[in-house]
């Protein structure tokens, strides 16, 4: 008798938890919701990230109506929003896409199958009003007490599956637009790729552990628990992440962002360059699909490359980027790049910044009386953050600017 008045309490106890916990998610995703929705000049990135926040609060309801066991009198509002818990995967590669400057197609293989597994969602809800009102109530409890009817159970599985598909084209989209800066840029920190490469990294990282929460865990607690603390690690990363890497933007802020650093790659891309406008009538004439470039113009482009960069010192000019050195040069971006790629064997990325660090390693050698701070000396060399300097600095060098002041000191002072 004992025994069973402590499991009741117990079940009880954490019945109140699960409750609270989601209220309180729940209120928390309406307040950032808020925050980022109903914003002055709104962008549509905003949006989207205001949608991926509050998408599960919506599934939030669903758990407070079970727990309060309200949902036997509105059984089609648990279906209604596992459908719409689908649309987060779909929002997220949204809101990458936007931030990547490009349009997201709403029609694809990956959206087609997130419709059939709200169609199986669907199916599931005819299923459950063809049963008589004792059977629906068995069905009901059991998202409380026992295991989650089959098809619920499929839907959850196939929507964590669905989910890293979405996560894997996510960082293939910025591995490739990685690679395409690389090629015309010298700076990369305000294209935000490193805040939307670790925003995905830690939604891939939390829906493993969502999958391994339903693994080892009875569904009510995956649901309850997991779910909801998941959800709220996330919405706590975005409020702080984003601010802080001001990427929450107003609508002329966010033409702006885009106007400042996509038309570059895509005129590259284009050949779209006054100096290339030649090669371009070449390539759609002969239809060729890659330019190249004789032994003897590769070696020609080297040696102006390096003396514009030994006599100029174009690295120091944080803005440099492909367009510019090669309006320097009067030729073609990728007559350039070109050359770079082939015989420097780096991106233009890493050549200017090889440069930046040799550069950078002249001024510590030559900052005796620390006139300079070590991020002093990362702006002077042409960084524009300090921690783009540290992390070329740790690339090219295989140290910190600060381990090799001290090694530097070292061997003009030995001990």
């Amino acid at each position: 008798m004992e025994k069973l008045k402590y499991n009741q309490f117990f079940s009880y106890s954490m019945n109140s938890f699960y409750l609270n916990f989601n209220i309180f998610t729940l209120a928390l995703l309406l307040i950032l919701f808020s925050i980022l929705f109903f914003r002055k000049n709104n962008s549509v990135t905003n949006r989207l990230l205001a949608c991926i926040i509050i998408d599960p609060g919506l599934n939030f309801i669903n758990n407070i109506l079970i727990e309060t066991g309200y949902l036997h009198r509105v059984p089609f509002v648990y279906f209604l929003f596992q459908a719409t818990a689908l649309l987060y995967a779909p929002l997220v590669l949204a809101y990458i896409i936007y931030i990547l400057g490009e349009k997201f197609k709403w029609i694809s293989p990956l959206t087609l199958l997130t419709l059939f597994i709200n169609l199986i969602n669907l199916y599931a809800a005819i299923e459950f009003y063809t049963l008589n009102s004792s059977q629906q109530y068995v069905y009901l409890e059991g998202f409380s007490h026992e295991k989650f009817p089959f098809l619920v159970e499929l839907v959850n599985d196939l929507f964590c599956f669905v989910q890293f598909l979405y996560f894997g084209v996510g960082f293939a989209k910025i591995h490739r637009h990685v690679k395409q800066a690389r090629e015309v840029y010298s700076n990369i920190e305000s294209l935000k790729i490193r805040y939307i490469r670790n925003l995905l990294w830690l939604l891939t990282s939390l829906n493993f552990v969502l999958m391994v929460a339903y693994l080892l865990f009875p569904n009510p607690i995956a649901e309850y628990f997991f779910i909801p603390l998941i959800i709220n690690i996330i919405s706590i990363y975005i409020l702080f992440y984003a601010f802080h890497h001001n990427a929450v933007f107003s609508s002329p802020q966010y033409a702006h962002f885009i106007q400042e650093n996509i038309p570059l790659i895509k005129k590259y891309q284009n050949f779209e360059e006054p100096l290339c406008k030649e090669l371009k009538e070449i390539k759609e004439n002969e239809g060729k699909s890659r330019y190249k470039l004789n032994e003897a113009e590769i070696e020609s482009y080297y040696h102006k490359i390096m003396h514009h960069f030994d006599q100029n010192k174009p690295y120091l000019n944080p803005s440099l980027n492909l367009a510019k050195l090669s309006s320097d040069l009067n030729a073609c971006s990728h007559t350039i790049s070109l050359t770079i790629n082939s015989r420097f064997e780096m991106t233009f990325f890493d050549l200017v910044n090889s440069y930046r660090i040799n550069y950078a390693k002249d001024l510590l050698n030559n900052n005796k009386s620390n006139r300079l701070t070590i991020d002093a000396i990362g702006f002077e060399s042409g960084f524009n953050t300090s921690s783009s300097f540290y992390r070329a600095f740790k690339k090219h060098a295989n140290t910190t600017p600060t381990q090799f002041l001290e090694s530097t000191r070292d061997i003009v002072s030995p001990q």
